[in-house]
């Protein structure tokens, strides 16, 4: 993707919107003396300003096939609409946010275009969900693209620690998801400290190959939390499947007190110790323990402190008794527990 080229005159370095209110200025200069410049070097002053100020709209070519899709960035839960498939020449606005999607298919090679996002000023989200053929060499041309807040990786067979690296540098992304990435491993998460912006973040099912088969020796363990606890940004934090993780995990998550939302769900090695670590997460809303088949009721008194929660899911958690449950529901009046 490249801008289009732009001269030094007005018309070019800035939108005919500009140029329209510049020409009307300029007659207005001759028309009415309140609305003068009081000198030459005023009126020059305002064209240099004029001249400054980037432009309404630009075009840039889209060479990374998929679709994109925009939205206002003013209501950032609205349907992304459908602008046109790529590769394409690709009108962008101020209040825009952008949304690429990459078909399954495309390899490594197709994605040097990416590279050319590195002069977008506008919210930029990139999906390579799902991208099985994609490696750490595809990752190399999210280099530099300051303007990205939202990428998916999840189910990218392919990816490696190696590629993580890839993601340093990324100082405006605020969502991360690399659910199902089968090969990474807890050492490959030492990436994520470059990433301090971070709010929303995937890890269900890492390490697993399929992300749902009955081999879980791999993964994701403790470890790989010792790497997020500085990560103090995050509101959202998705470990589900995780089935090698333990009470000594949950310790380094201790210090994320901005945490709104934490799935544990199917976390089966957790116990009623590792719910203690929870405490200090006072903002916390919402809150998976499904299948978690070792929670008791003690693991549950734990919770009592959690005074913002308003939804708790124990579905599965078949040591729990009713006496416990209602235990908690005195203690937090206003929250939905779903059993």
């Amino acid at each position: 993707m490249t801008t289009t080229s732009h001269g030094d005159t007005p018309s070019t370095r800035t939108g005919t919107k500009e140029l329209r209110l510049f020409q009307r200025a300029v007659k207005a200069l001759a028309k009415k003396q309140a609305e003068r410049h009081a000198s030459a070097k005023a009126l020059s002053d305002a064209i240099v300003v004029l001249l400054r100020t980037p432009p309404l709209q630009r075009e840039w070519d889209v060479t990374v096939p998929g679709k994109w899709y925009d939205r206002p960035v003013s209501e950032p839960n609205a349907d992304w609409k459908e602008v046109a498939e790529t590769p394409a020449r690709i009108p962008t606005v101020k209040g825009m946010a952008y949304y690429l999607r990459v078909p399954f298919s495309c390899l490594d090679s197709q994605l040097v275009g990416l590279a050319n996002f590195r002069g977008f000023s506008e919210p930029l989200t990139i999906d390579l969900s799902y991208c099985e053929q994609l490696t750490g060499a595809g990752l190399v041309h999210l280099k530099g693209l300051t303007a990205l807040t939202h990428l998916d990786l999840s189910g990218c067979a392919r990816l490696t620690d190696v590629g993580l690296s890839h993601l340093k540098g990324l100082t405006a992304l605020t969502h991360l998801d690399l659910a199902s990435c089968w090969q990474l491993t807890d050492a490959g998460f030492v990436h994520l400290k470059a990433l301090p912006s971070l709010k929303y973040l995937s890890l269900g099912a890492v390490g697993i190959d399929g992300g749902w088969t009955q081999d879980t020796s791999s993964a994701l363990r403790d470890a790989a939390l010792a790497h997020l606890k500085d990560l103090s940004a995050l509101t959202h934090l998705d470990l589900r499947r995780c089935k090698q993780l333990t009470d000594t995990g949950l310790a380094h998550l201790k210090g994320l007190t901005a945490l709104t939302a934490l799935d544990l769900v199917g976390c089966e090695r957790l116990t009623d110790a590792g719910l203690a670590h929870l405490k200090n997460l006072t903002a916390l809303s919402a809150l998976d323990l499904g299948d978690c088949e070792q929670l008791t009721d003690m693991g549950l008194s734990h919770l009592k402190v959690l005074s913002a929660l308003t939804t708790l899911d124990v579905r599965g958690c078949r040591q729990l008794t009713g006496a416990g449950l209602a235990a908690l529901r005195e203690a937090l009046p206003s929250c939905e527990i779903k059993r």
